[in-house]
């Protein structure tokens, strides 16, 4: 079944719209970057995307930085700051779960759509004991 109804639009206004992906190599964080980069472009709206990879191959980190706005003229810098997300969607609740990506959290502001499945990374390769246990809140 398929429904006529459209999700909501996001105001960009002067301000624009921050976001953060977070996720290991593989889980398409690259991918929603590049997508929602591309569609900002189609639309004729600012969009900087700073991809953040580390050891992306070996299972490790992987961050895109989105900013859009309703022009260019408005984004000063890709990579977001303490307190900047307006979204954080989290593909690896470990990587969205670190130091880098909470810095970005503004309490009260930010929101987040988080994938609760755990994905071994490249730690568990040296720290055999890890506990990756899901606790559902």
């Amino acid at each position: 079944m398929t429904s006529s109804r459209q999700p909501p639009l996001i105001a960009l206004g002067d301000a624009g719209h921050n976001m953060l992906v977070a996720g290991i190599g593989g889980t398409g964080v690259l991918t929603v970057g590049a997508l929602i980069g591309m569609a900002a472009h189609l639309e004729g709206k600012g969009c900087t995307v700073l991809d953040l990879t580390g050891m992306a191959q070996k299972g490790g980190a992987v961050t895109s930085h989105i900013r859009a706005g309703p022009t260019p003229d408005g984004i000063y810098t890709s990579r977001l700051g303490v307190a900047t997300a307006d979204l954080i969607l989290a593909c690896d609740m470990i990587v969205a779960s670190g130091a880098e990506v909470l810095k970005t959290v503004d309490p009260g502001t930010t929101v987040a759509v988080a994938n609760s499945d755990v994905t071994l990374t490249g730690e568990f390769q040296t720290n055999r004991k890890m506990d990756l246990e899901h606790n559902p809140i």
